[in-house]
């Protein structure tokens, strides 16, 4: 089953009041609007391959688990800044379900907080 379809009913049930639009499903992956301008994206290619992304205006953010920053502590999840500068994630955790690791991002960034937690 893709996990982004089972995604979009829960993204809805638990966050619909401040969603901008209706999430849209792709193949890989899951668009989100939300009110204040922020748009998130989410990729997940299992429980240990992630990707979401998160823009507001032109500040971009990303937490992803690409096995290249082998230095920080929470290898390899990691934080991409807007400013290009790479932290450890502690928002996130690798084998946890796809709908665990999306809600803890999309609580903290929707209560304004875009660090890397």
């Amino acid at each position: 089953m893709n996990p982004h379809a089972a995604i979009v009913d829960r993204v809805v049930d638990r966050f619909g009041e401040r969603l901008a639009a209706t999430p849209r499903l792709a193949h890989d992956a899951v668009t989100m609007e939300f009110d204040g301008g922020l748009t998130v994206q989410a990729r997940f290619a299992g429980n240990d391959e992630y990707s979401i992304e998160w823009q507001r205006g032109a500040q971009q953010f990303r937490i992803d688990t690409a096995p290249v920053h082998r230095g920080l502590e929470s290898f390899p999840n990691h934080f991409h800044d807007t400013d290009g500068g790479v932290h450890a994630d502690r928002l996130t955790r690798p084998g946890a379900a796809p709908w665990d690791n999306l809600r803890a991002v999309l609580e903290a960034v929707l209560a304004g907080r875009d660090g890397p937690g």
